[in-house]
Order: structure tokens, then C-alpha cells, then sequence
């Protein structure tokens, strides 16, 4: 009777251990389920959320290369970078070095004094210095474009001894054109 007891509470033991196993295995495959959707959903804000910040970063790359201009201004007959210009340079590579959208073109020109031939390959001694440290300060040298003019496009006329400094200078334009 004993043996007939025990067997009884074994197979209820068997039974409900069965009905629970089963149970936990309902729950597992809800569990997968839920995780599978989850991840689903996780994936989808994850890919609006790139969305967005791929949106803002055009937004924002635009907006720097639409409001950006910095002049480097040179002595008399020189394409050296006065050296307290050289940080503020570095710093803009810097800046952009992280934005691969944004090129840079540079302008350089010279004033009207000098013959044409030697204001144009100041302007162009000019430019490359600028370039120089773009590239020193890590900014791929395929991001740049330079234009030399030389005088063709100075502003100041001769008499005006102290504006000539403003014809004496390199543009630096930041721009999302390929073509610069």
C-alpha cells in the first residue's frame, strides 16, 4: 500500500513537474518572441534615429560651409603665415577634419604693386603656404583647392597705401561643392 502511495505522489509529481516544464517552455518561446520584436523595434529607431542624425549633419555641414570665410592677411612681397595666425588655422582643420562633406577653397591674392607675372606667383606662394598647414594640421590635401589671382582681383586702388594690406591675402571658403 505503502508502494502504491509513493507511486501515486511520484506520477502526480511527474504530472506536475510535466505541466510545468511544459509551462516554462510556453514562456521561453513567448520570451523569444518578445525578444525577436524587441530587437525589431530596436532596429527600426535605431535606423530613424541615424536618419536624423545624418539629416543634421548635413544640415549642420551645410550651414558651416554656407556662413564660413577667414582671411589670412601677408606683409609686403611675403607668403609667410604670421605666426600667431598658424593656431587659428590648425584649429579649422581640426574642425573639419571630421566632416568629410565640407572641401575647402582657397583665394589668394596680392596687391597691384609689382609686375603681374611676380603678383601672381606670390599669390600662389601664398596659397600654398596656407594649404601647408591645412595639411600638416591633418586635412587631406584632396579637400583643398587653391586659386591664384594674382592682382587681377584687388580691391584698393594704389594711393590707398594702408589698404593695400586687403588685397595682400589668402580666402579660405569652406564649401560641400566638389568642384571648388
Amino acid at each position: 500500500a505503502t508502494g502504491a502511495i509513493t507511486g501515486i505522489k511520484d506520477a502526480e509529481k511527474d504530472r506536475k513537474l510535466a505541466r510545468l516544464e511544459k509551462k516554462l517552455q510556453d514562456k521561453s518561446i513567448q520570451l523569444v518572441y518578445l525578444q525577436q520584436q524587441f530587437d525589431k523595434v530596436r532596429a527600426h529607431h535605431e535606423e530613424h534615429l541615424q536618419r536624423v542624425r545624418q539629416s543634421n549633419t548635413q544640415e549642420q555641414v551645410q550651414d558651416i560651409s554656407d556662413g564660413f570665410s577667414f582671411s589670412v592677411y601677408f606683409r609686403t612681397g611675403r607668403s609667410d603665415i604670421d605666426p600667431t595666425l598658424l593656431p587659428h588655422i590648425r584649429d579649422l582643420a581640426g574642425l573639419i577634419q571630421g566632416l568629410p562633406d565640407i572641401k575647402v577653397m582657397l583665394e589668394a591674392h596680392a596687391d597691384k604693386r609689382g609686375n603681374k607675372a611676380y603678383n601672381r606667383k606670390l599669390s600662389e606662394a601664398r596659397a600654398d603656404a596656407v594649404q601647408s598647414i591645412l595639411i600638416k594640421a591633418g586635412l587631406d590635401g584632396n579637400r583643398i583647392r587653391t586659386h591664384a589671382y594674382g592682382e587681377s582681383r584687388a580691391r584698393v586702388v594704389d594711393s590707398d597705401l594702408e589698404g593695400l594690406v586687403f588685397d595682400r591675402r589668402v580666402d579660405i571658403h569652406l564649401t560641400t561643392e566638389t568642384e571648388a
